[in-house]
């Protein structure tokens, strides 16, 4: 036996896709396997021909790979990966999901039998390696300059857009699915008009005209210049303030090597067809975008100022901001309606507002919107005002009846919040990670302290745990538990006031998944103090004065600074919402200066 047979190997025995962005996956995993197992990456070709020229150039020939990214040159010759004959290497085949989990993953590198990987697209397969990917593949210096002579000087940010030259619907084996309007009017969203510019990237613009036609009245859309070879292309793109991926292993590879640190990244939920393997080649940090809806639907009192913090955190990862106001506090007083139309205007293509006058006139219209089981709760306990309950519960339901009105379906996502609850991103990723796993849960009670279902048959359903500020930005309280996201499938079983009521979830909150900003005041003490009169809260009894009774904003301000035991903390961009850090001289009266 000569010394080549003895040597280990780790064998790719099938090439996916003949595309730039395909070679890179296969380059990808070959260096992870090497990178983690120390063994010697080899491609095993069933045909006649040359297998290492599908490395070299791209599906154009144009432009040679090792020549766009040099450090691939010098990592694969430096582990000898052009000098094997791959016919005459001997190889075993082990289960994918194997050496993907033991090897990649867990990065438990034990000796292996040569082996086989069949689909080379998936992230997950070399993220424990992403520095030294990232490395692998930096543009050369000629290539950079060219891509940044191809980007408009314009006075607005970039964000690429990727389509890709083929519209072909799921099939049993799992292609590549149809991105059409939907999704890209989606992503489109989550770029506000007057500060960005569309720079259109696709092999033939012709082939996505459906989509153009109808965004380009609305938005300012640009296109690259023709003949870029695929490896220019891809740098320019990658040079874009922010990206809009198709459904392609070439917009992937821009956007992970895209360097700003302020980027947005919107892609598809899925790469292939979700039965596929190669469903997998998304980052999981980035923006998803597909025709799964998600709504936040939360009630407004006088929060104008909060609700535009909120609305900008939250608009890249919410559809349709659901927003009920009433013409009376949930104590029953007169109140005007003062949701500012005008102020919310440039926000209105994701907003339905609703309103009502009077609580009695909404009951009779729908009298079954309360749910009997949180009557009779509440009414068994003395201590709780039973028509204050009662009204924050009409509408807390009547978010529900305007959610239906959008006729959501069963796997839209739904958030259930009140407005001075705030999430980060990491909490949105957290959360899309649960229900991407498409399981269904039995219902555990907080409060009860039991599961309260055996059927198995909930999708998920969960909240968040939070930092708590009281009063002003600056002022933190404790941690806090919010909000209620799931699926609209379990609104069908239950009313969504007692999944909040009796605290029922199928997961742990989130951890560390934002703010609540609760009773946030620039009046000294006039919001607080109608705060106080106005929550179902009120009157609960057992305080030795009642919320109700509080009479002036001087008492107001020193209840709410004494009971949330508050604490002077500094506001930077690791302690509060990104946006607010951008805008806070907007906010300075929401500032504690002792």
């Amino acid at each position: 036996m000569n010394s080549e047979s003895k040597k280990r190997y780790a064998i790719r025995r099938h090439l996916s896709g003949d595309g730039l962005g395909s070679k890179m996956g296969n380059y990808a995993i070959l260096y992870a396997i090497h990178l983690g197992t120390g063994l010697i990456p080899a491609y095993l070709s069933d045909e006649s021909n040359d297998a290492f020229d599908f490395f070299n150039k791209d599906k154009n020939n144009v432009l040679d790979i090792k020549q766009a990214f040099p450090n691939v040159k010098k990592v694969f010759e430096k582990i000898n990966f052009s000098e094997h004959k791959w016919e005459h290497v001997n190889t075993g085949v082990m289960p994918l999901e194997n050496i993907i989990y033991s090897i990649i993953v867990n990065r438990k590198f034990g000796q292996f039998p040569n082996f086989s990987f069949e689909w080379f697209q998936r992230y997950d397969q070399w993220y424990a390696f992403r520095r030294e990917v990232t490395e692998l593949f930096t543009f050369n210096s000629d290539l950079i300059n060219k891509a940044k002579s191809n980007l408009p000087n314009i006075n607005k940010k970039i964000v690429g857009v990727s389509f890709r030259n083929e519209y072909k619907k799921f099939n049993s084996t799992g292609g590549h699915s149809k991105l059409g309007i939907d999704y890209y009017r989606k992503a489109f969203s989550c770029f506000p008009k007057e500060d960005y510019c569309f720079l259109i990237f696709a092999d033939f613009f012709e082939q996505c005209p459906e989509v153009l036609d109808q965004l380009s009245g609305e938005y300012d859309i640009m296109y690259t210049k023709e003949n870029m070879s695929s490896a220019e292309g891809m740098a320019t793109l990658s040079l874009c303030d922010s990206i809009i991926n198709s459904n392609s292993s070439f917009s992937f590879w821009a956007s992970f090597l895209n360097k700003n640190i302020n980027k947005k990244i919107i892609a598809p939920n899925y790469f292939l067809h979700p039965s596929h393997a190669g469903a997998g080649l998304l980052n999981h940090r980035w923006i998803k975008r597909s025709i799964i809806m998600t709504y936040e639907a939360f009630m407004f009192f006088q929060e104008n100022d909060l609700l535009e913090v909120k609305l900008n955190q939250h608009w890249n990862f919410i559809d349709k901001f659901i927003i009920v106001e009433a013409g009376e506090t949930h104590t029953g007083i007169k109140k005007d309606l003062i949701f500012d139309h005008e102020r919310f205007k440039k926000y209105s293509d994701k907003i339905i507002y609703r309103s009502f006058n009077s609580f009695a006139e909404l009951y009779d219209i729908y009298p079954n919107i309360v749910s009997g089981h949180i009557y009779k709760t509440v009414k068994a306990q003395p201590h709780l005002a039973l028509n204050d309950w009662m009204r924050d519960a009409i509408q807390a339901e009547y978010l529900t009846v305007v959610l239906l009105e959008q006729q959501p379906k069963d796997s839209d996502i739904i958030l259930f919040s009140c407005l001075d609850e705030i999430l980060n991103e990491e909490a949105f990723s957290e959360a899309h990670k649960i229900f991407s796993e498409s399981k269904t849960y039995n219902l555990y009670s907080h409060l009860q302290r039991k599961y309260i279902t055996t059927s198995c048959d909930f999708a998920p359903t969960f909240g968040f745990d939070v930092d708590m500020y009281a009063y002003k930005l600056n002022l933190y309280s404790k941690k806090s538990a919010i909000g209620c996201m799931t699926l609209f499938s379990n609104l069908n079983k239950i009313k969504h006031t007692e999944l909040r009521y009796y605290a029922l979830s199928t997961h742990d909150p989130i951890k560390n998944a934002g703010w609540h900003f609760t009773f946030l005041d620039d009046t000294r003490g006039e919001k607080a103090l109608k705060k106080y009169k106005s929550w179902a809260h009120s009157r609960d009894s057992g305080h030795n004065v009642s919320y109700f009774d509080i009479e002036t904003p001087l008492e107001a301000e020193k209840r709410v600074i004494s009971e949330y035991n508050t604490q002077v903390v500094e506001i930077s961009s690791k302690t509060h919402p990104k946006w607010l850090i951008d805008n806070i001289s907007k906010y300075s009266s929401y500032i504690y200066s002792a």
